[in-house]
């Protein structure tokens, strides 16, 4: 998560909302099941998909990460 959060900007949404932003982009999924234990955190996933997609730049970041397994070994 230390290698994430630095990449993160306010314009970017929450950390959660960068979550389901991430995993919309995939043209495979349709949809992203959250869990909910308040109301603010569906608000936080509707806002996440009407942000649309992540900017490309962070997406390559985001994919890079990933692809070392966030840098853990």
């Amino acid at each position: 998560m230390s290698n994430i959060l630095p990449l993160l900007k306010a314009e970017h949404g929450k950390r959660a909302q960068v979550a389901v932003r991430y995993a919309l982009r995939n043209s495979g999924v349709s949809d992203v099941e959250v869990g909910m234990a308040e109301i603010e955190h569906l608000e936080l996933a509707l806002g996440a998909a009407e942000m649309g997609l992540l900017p490309d730049d962070l997406l390559v970041e985001l994919d890079a990460l990933a692809d070392t397994n966030l840098g853990i070994n």
